[in-house]
């Protein structure tokens, strides 16, 4: 069974979810301190760049492919 690969449009919005997450808990970690809330933040970045990843991979296959 194929499966439908993810457009541009959805790694677009899983990247801007991500980092508006990582946006949030950065906020949260210059506003609380201690290394439970940076821990947080950098687990929340690190998706992001993930997502970001993902994105980039998705949009050179499709150059790649045309």
């Amino acid at each position: 069974m194929l499966t439908a690969e993810p457009t541009i449009e959805d790694h677009t919005w899983r990247w801007r979810e991500a980092q508006a997450l990582a946006r949030t808990a950065y906020t949260a970690w210059r506003e609380q301190g201690g290394a439970t809330a940076y821990a947080a933040y950098r687990d929340a970045q690190d998706r992001a760049d993930d997502a970001q990843d993902a994105l980039a991979w998705r949009f050179h296959s499709l150059a790649r492919s045309t």
